[in-house]
């Protein structure tokens, strides 16, 4: 699955209207995901990792933190300070 069909899949999956909505879902700013979108940046691992398991794809969470738990990890500490940033 590609980065647009990922977010697309995100935004049906939760009924967002906006890709502002699907930021907020990933814990991250929405300029950010605009640029995975648009292609200026490639959608970093962590990510789509979360939106995979967002969208119910447990296997890859669970991959993931067997394979590389530091990346997660820290990826996690990331969203967790922007969410209580917003909050």
């Amino acid at each position: 699955m590609d980065t647009l069909s990922l977010i697309d899949s995100l935004k049906e999956r939760f009924n967002l209207a906006t890709d502002k909505e699907a930021a907020e879902l990933l814990c991250v700013d929405p300029k950010q995901l605009n640029h995975w979108r648009t292609g200026f940046r490639p959608m970093p691992l962590a990510a789509k990792i979360r939106a995979a398991d967002k969208l119910g794809y447990a296997w890859a969470r669970d991959a993931m933190l067997f394979l590389a738990p530091d990346l997660i990890e820290k990826d996690n500490e990331r969203a967790k300070k922007r969410v209580s940033k917003k909050t």
